[in-house]
């Protein structure tokens, strides 16, 4: 098990990072040093967001770490999707990320890209299983791509009311997975969330990085 962990700068609870570690017991744990650069000394005290908690709560639990700062001052603003790039050909075999705070937090566009490129693989690097952490616990590593994108459209409902106005059917499929619905049923109903989840991505450019992952993840889920 070779983890990979992202997500914003902004994330402070430790409770699902520290939940995602006990449950898989990751043998190396990869994440992107958010708050170095290359040249830095590596010290998780000055790490931020999931990056920065991952690193803390892995290192008092003994996990080996490999944190990968990106080169800001040398490459500037495509310094991060360099870094993910490197940390997904570190060949992790599951990945978990914490992409949304509470209502109203930034989204992070260099954790979509990370996202996609975790869902989409790179040339000679195939796809790996992505998890959403999810307000109300996490699914482990390998959990079902719908899912993971009901939890994803759940979070960007609450933190986008423009997204959530538009998804009248994204909604039902929410409702009808919390009502225990079956996953045939919610499948069937998120046929008409992804157009309305394609459209709203023209509208909303600011949500558009993590709708985009929305889409995909809704493509896996129902081909």
């Amino acid at each position: 098990m070779r983890l990979l962990i992202f997500g914003g700068r902004t994330v402070t609870d430790e409770r699902d990072i520290g939940a995602v570690l006990d449950a898989t017991a990751p043998d190396l744990l990869i994440h992107g040093a958010c708050g170095l650069d290359e040249d830095d000394p590596i010290d998780g005290a000055k790490m931020r967001g999931a990056d920065g908690i991952a690193h803390r709560l892995a290192e008092a639990r003994g996990i080996p770490i490999d944190p990968r700062p990106a080169a800001w001052k040398r490459l500037g603003k495509p310094a991060g999707m360099r870094r993910n790039e490197v940390m997904f050909r570190l060949r992790p075999t599951h990945a978990a990320g914490r992409i949304l705070g509470s209502r109203g937090s930034p989204m992070s566009p260099g954790s979509a890209g990370m996202a996609r490129i975790c869902m989409r693989g790179l040339p000679g690097y195939p796809p790996i299983p992505l998890v959403i952490y999810r307000d109300d616990g996490i699914d482990l590593p390998g959990g079902d791509a719908l899912g993971n994108a009901l939890a994803l459209l759940r979070l960007l409902f609450r933190s986008t009311p423009e997204v959530a106005a538009a998804g009248k059917a994204t909604r039902d499929a929410l409702e009808a997975e919390a009502a225990g619905a079956s996953p045939g049923d919610v499948a069937a109903l998120t046929a008409g969330a992804r157009g309305e989840v394609e459209m709203v991505m023209r509208e909303q450019p600011r949500a558009a990085p993590w709708l985009a992952v929305a889409v995909g993840l809704l493509g896996r889920a129902t081909g």
